[in-house]
């Protein structure tokens, strides 16, 4: 797929609202490179996931991939041969537990989800290697005592070492000789030995190793000498401590290397799984259906939204049928400026984009799309000022690489085709565009304001006129799509209904052909007789729900009758066999 027609389409910003919904780096990746596929049977597949996705939430709605991390980089490093930090261990730990609570959790529903379930059914959450890491460093990054037993003796002896300091220490700044040295009667540690803090001038009276000073210089921090052993065993066990831990943690690294491949594998599930739960909550946050994907290149979407507008959103229906009897492959849009011909197309193309891309649509039940190789788009002015190109020239140049590139399972949508150059040539060329098109075998949908066009659409067997609607009284597009009937541009009957003087707009009228007149009176009345019939027909519909509602009703009161009738005979029945019973007995 072209990367400029996903652009024009605004694919990437639906990409980002999917990334919105995921839970971790990865899985946002690949939602900001969904891809459309061009395989019936790939989409397929991947709306099915999508709807998997959503029936997983309906049943769990706080399932999710948890504690899920994108730890690549990481394991990578770590095959490598480097030794990684605490952060990395604890994040290789929290990805493998999210790998096997993600397992236990969809193993309880796999019935119901067997597409999700063979995304991490088959990853190995490597428990033996998640609980060397848990036995190795704790929730805030420290190292652990189990971590090894070599490491268990060394703090052991560590402990002893530092306490019989700390009793030396405590017993000399607990002596009143010693007292008026200090300035005060505490232990402390400075550069990783105990300490006592000295007046600075009671220094000379003061038998031992100055460590520091204070701030104000008034207060030295001195190792009493009778300390200075004591200390050394602690600084070597110290040592000794911190080469353990450099040896476990480079241990446990080379670990999580040799698994590198596993642990990618669980990364690429996860974000998989997230992605399809990604897309499913956008789906619920959109009200979307999921398509029906047909097998050839027409399509119909009822009651189609644009998911980008915000509410409200006036949904259209919008159809090309090449695969039917007297089917069309064309559909020519035409009405007035800012009455929703561009929303309609970009409509259409960013539908189909979605849908290839595994997403559902928000469009009603029963709505259908293609699987296009190509989706061709020339959708606004995008004038190149460096290559110094007009308007014109920049539609010019998309629409040459349209025409080049078209072909069966081709998707063209060309907003005001053969706009910007003279009326007269613009309309020629837009019918000649259209007429390769179509014999490329191309589905097109076209906006346009010419009048050739209208009756290209209606000579053509291959093509369709569609409008969009407008409210001549109010003065308002009502956006909705009207298909079979060609739509008026209405520039007289506002410029009267604004104002304008009355001679002005009988002057435009006269230097308007006759043909015009006749072609713009003939649409006009087709919209009349069309508001006329949806008008009859909702009276219609209106009196047949009245009737169905008084038909259920009056089965409802039959059957209340003959329930109360059965239920006298019973009772009638019930009092004669009484007295029957009674006469017998006497």
């Amino acid at each position: 797929m072209l990367d400029s027609t996903i652009q024009l389409l605004e694919l990437p910003e639906v990409r980002r609202r999917v990334a919105g919904h995921a839970a971790f780096t990865r899985s946002q990746e690949l939602a900001r490179e969904l891809a459309p596929a061009s395989d019936p049977a790939r989409v397929r597949a991947r709306l099915a996931r999508t709807a998997e996705a959503r029936r997983l939430l309906a049943m769990v709605p706080t399932f999710g991939v948890g504690s899920a991390h994108d730890v690549r980089t990481t394991v990578a490093m770590a095959a490598r041969g480097s030794r990684l930090d605490a952060p990395a261990f604890l994040a290789v730990h929290d990805q493998l537990r999210a790998v096997l609570r993600a397992r236990q959790s969809l193993a309880k529903v796999q019935d119901a989800t067997p597409d999700l379930w063979s995304i991490v059914g088959a990853l190995d959450p490597l428990t033996a290697l998640q609980e060397r890491i848990g036995l190795t460093v704790d929730e805030s990054g420290a190292v652990l005592d189990s971590a090894s037993d070599a490491l268990a003796q060394i703090r052991g002896k560590l402990r002893r070492a530092r306490a019989q300091v700390e009793r030396l220490l405590q017993r000399l700044v607990g002596s009143p000789e010693t007292q008026r040295l200090l300035q005060e009667p505490i232990v402390t540690e400075r550069n990783g030995r105990l300490v006592v803090p000295v007046r600075v001038e009671s220094k000379s009276a003061f038998p031992g190793i100055v460590h520091d000073a204070s701030a104000s210089g008034q207060t030295l921090f001195m190792e009493p000498l009778a300390a200075v052993e004591a200390n050394n065993e602690v600084r070597e066990l110290q040592a000794a401590e911190q080469h353990e831990i450099e040896r476990v943690l480079l241990e446990l690294s080379g670990l999580i290397g040799t698994q590198e491949s596993m642990i990618v594998a669980g990364v690429e599930g996860l974000a998989a799984l997230d992605l399809a739960l990604a897309m499913a909550r956008y789906a619920e946050a959109l009200q979307a259906v999921e398509p029906l994907v047909g097998g050839g290149d027409g399509f119909e979407l009822r009651g189609a939204r644009h998911p980008l507008l915000s509410d409200p959103v006036v949904p259209i229906d919008v159809a090309v049928r090449p695969d039917e009897t007297d089917g069309y492959r064309a559909l020519v849009i035409t009405g007035p400026n800012t009455g929703g011909k561009t929303v309609a197309l970009k409509t259409v193309g960013l539908l189909h984009l979605m849908a290839a891309c595994g997403l559902h649509l928000p469009v009603q039940d029963g709505s259908r799309v293609a699987v296009y190789e190509r989706i061709l788009a020339d959708i606004g002015d995008e004038q190149s000022i460096a290559q110094s190109l007009s308007t014109f020239a920049s539609h010019l140049r998309r629409l040459v690489a349209m025409v080049n590139a078209a072909g069966p399972r081709t998707l063209a949508l060309a907003d005001e085709l053969g706009a910007g150059t003279d009326p007269t040539e613009g309309a020629a060329l837009a019918q000649a565009i259209l007429d390769r098109l179509l014999a490329a075998g191309a589905v097109c949908v076209v906006t346009s304001h010419h009048p050739e066009l209208k009756s290209y659409a209606y000579r053509h067997p291959l093509a369709r006129n569609a409008s969009v609607e407008f409210d001549i009284e109010s003065l308002r597009p009502t956006y909705r799509l009207v298909l079979g009937i060609p739509g008026k541009s209405n520039a007289l009957a506002i410029a009267e209904r604004l104002g304008l003087d009355s001679s002005v707009i009988a002057g435009a009228r006269r230097r308007l052909a006759r043909s015009h007149h006749d072609t713009e009176d003939v649409i006009a009345a087709m919209n009349a007789e069309r508001v006329a019939a949806e008008r009859a027909r909702g009276e219609a519909q209106a009196e047949a729900h009245e009737a169905m509602e008084l038909r259920r009703r009056l089965q409802a009161e039959l059957a209340d009758a003959a329930a109360e009738r059965e239920a006298l005979l019973r009772t009638a029945r019930r009092e004669a066999r009484a007295l029957l019973r009674e006469a017998r007995a006497a």
